[in-house]
């Protein structure tokens, strides 16, 4: 071997070493750097844990609240519900009691059932025939103040045909005392 592929051999050994020490700085660079991501990561990591578990909370307690609304619903349409029952089992016993009643009346003494029932047809007639007095009155008073109002017009026609007539004659008159 001569000096000359010694000093290239030299040459490349420095260079590879040179070239390893350049691969091991940019290894451990590129490990710092992998380590401060995965640290950075770490952190968002955490931050966003923890802002997804105010998230979570927040849409838990949406949902704790929704539950207590259709509770609080569920509850006061149930509450209607026995409201209405309550309500439908007191007509039923009005409807009854107005029906048996009646039919008890007619059973249990059928002169004073007839004399009550003649009573309320009675009540009834009369309450028809005021109304229909009522009706009456007031046709009447329409009729009379309808006369009086058309009297009160053909008055009115009357003074003003009076009146062109009086003022024709008038201008007749003075038109002959002018002349003459």
């Amino acid at each position: 071997a001569t000096k000359k592929d010694l000093d290239d051999e030299r040459i490349k050994s420095l260079s590879l070493e040179e070239t390893c020490k350049k691969s091991e700085n940019q290894h451990l660079a590129l490990e710092g750097r992998a380590q401060a991501l995965e640290e950075r990561a770490r952190i968002d990591l955490t931050s966003m844990e923890g802002s997804m578990h105010a998230e979570l909370n927040s849409m838990a307690d949406e949902v704790t609240k929704l539950k207590q609304q259709q509770l609080y619903f569920v509850t006061r349409k149930w509450m209607r519900r026995t409201y209405r029952r309550h309500f439908d089992e007191w007509v039923e016993m009005w409807r009854f009691n107005r029906h048996g009643r009646k039919a008890i009346g007619q059973m249990a003494n059928r002169s004073l059932a007839k004399a009550f029932h003649r009573w309320v047809e009675t009540v009834q007639e009369r309450h028809k025939l005021h109304r229909k007095l009522l009706k009456l009155a007031g046709r009447l008073a329409y009729r009379t103040v309808t006369r009086a109002f058309k009297t009160w017009v053909d008055a009115g026609r009357e003074a003003k045909k009076t009146r062109l007539m009086l003022q024709r004659c008038a201008r007749k008159l003075e038109q002959r005392q002018l002349t003459t």
